[in-house]
């Protein structure tokens, strides 16, 4: 998703991808995440922990950072009735949450992004604020009609969507700086083709390249750069001289 302050440079706000979401139970805030212990250079660009591990797409990645730039809030559309409760209806989509800012009020999602920060606002969220879910369909069984019963067997679940607040967060510029943010777009992606074998971190190659020239190639690199001073410092002195 783009940042908020996207949208009010004119650029569109989110494609009717909110509305797409919400059928998932999966609902990005109005709103731009601030996070003072984890920000660098700016307020509202954050180097975010992972620090759980919840899912298979950060497993991998625990203890290490990711890069956010103007990141938005990503929210769970939860159900009133706690998972499992006798009576509740069961969740066709389970949302997981893939990382969030520090706790404390450090961190907030503030909703007038427009304006300076201010922490202080009721509107706002408070920290930890999410910024990447998961969402998939299936998983989670019915409660046993018998407490006392064997628990039910684990239901298989379907990967369907990978959400993050920071719609430039596996661009060039970001990965450039961090590698763990390549590492985290492939491992959703990888998760939602249901290649769990692939998950984890990249191996760090280093790429070197070979220039093949011939022996007109090579005498041109060597010897042209050669004249062209030759040249410039005749003509430096040519006008030097008639000047003088």
């Amino acid at each position: 998703f783009d940042s908020p302050k996207e949208i009010s440079r004119g650029a569109p706000h989110d494609a009717g991808l909110g509305e797409l979401l919400a059928d998932f139970q999966v609902e990005p805030k109005e709103n731009l995440v601030y996070d003072r212990e984890s920000a660098i250079q700016r307020a509202d660009q954050l180097v975010v922990q992972i620090d759980t591990e919840s899912h298979q797409i950060v497993n991998p990645l625990k203890n290490r950072w990711v890069l956010m730039i103007r990141a938005r809030e990503i929210a769970s559309m939860s159900s009133p009735h706690p998972p499992g409760m006798p009576g509740a209806p069961p969740e066709k989509f389970q949302v997981t949450k893939l990382f969030s800012t520090t706790p404390g009020p450090n961190s907030w999602a503030d909703v007038n992004y427009e304006d300076r920060p201010n922490p202080d606002d009721p509107k706002n969220t408070r920290g930890p604020v999410c910024l990447g879910v998961a969402v998939s369909e299936g998983g989670s069984p019915p409660p046993p009609q018998n407490p006392f019963g064997a628990p039910p067997p684990p239901a298989k679940s379907t990967p369907v969507a990978v959400v993050i607040g920071d719609a430039t967060f596996a661009s060039n510029y970001l990965v450039a700086q961090k590698p763990e943010n390549e590492d985290l777009f492939l491992n959703a992606l990888n998760w939602l083709g249901g290649r769990i074998a692939d998950i984890g971190i990249q191996p760090r190659v280093k790429k070197s390249g070979r220039l093949d020239l011939d022996n007109a190639g090579y005498y041109t690199i060597i010897f042209e750069p050669f004249f062209h001073m030759v040249a410039i410092a005749g003509f430096v002195a040519g006008l030097i001289w008639v000047m003088r």
